[in-house]
C-alpha cells in the first residue's frame, strides 16, 4: 500500500482505478509517472508484433523508438537474435 505503480487497465483515464495486483508493477524511484505511463502500451504493441515469432533471427527496424526498443528487448530475452 502506498507504492507508486503502473499498469494497463480499462478505465485508466480516471484519477484512481481498482486493478488486480498481477497487472501492476512498482515504478522505480528514478522514473517519473509520465515515463512509466508510456511503458504498458509500447510493451503490449511490441509483444503483439512478436507473438508468433518462435525462432530467429528477427529483424527489427527503428529501434530508437519506444516500440522498437521494447521489441528488441523481448526478442533478446526469447533468444530471437
Amino acid at each position: 500500500e502506498g507504492d507508486r505503480v503502473f499498469g494497463l487497465a480499462d478505465g485508466s483515464f480516471s484519477s484512481s482505478v481498482v486493478a488486480d495486483t498481477r497487472f501492476c508493477v512498482r515504478i522505480p524511484n528514478n522514473t517519473s509517472f509520465v515515463e512509466a505511463a508510456a511503458l504498458p502500451v509500447t510493451f503490449c504493441t511490441a509483444h503483439a508484433a512478436l507473438k508468433f515469432c518462435q525462432s530467429g533471427p528477427v529483424l527489427i527496424h527503428a529501434c530508437g523508438g519506444g516500440v522498437g526498443l521494447m521489441a528488441l528487448q523481448i526478442a533478446r530475452q526469447r533468444g530471437l537474435n
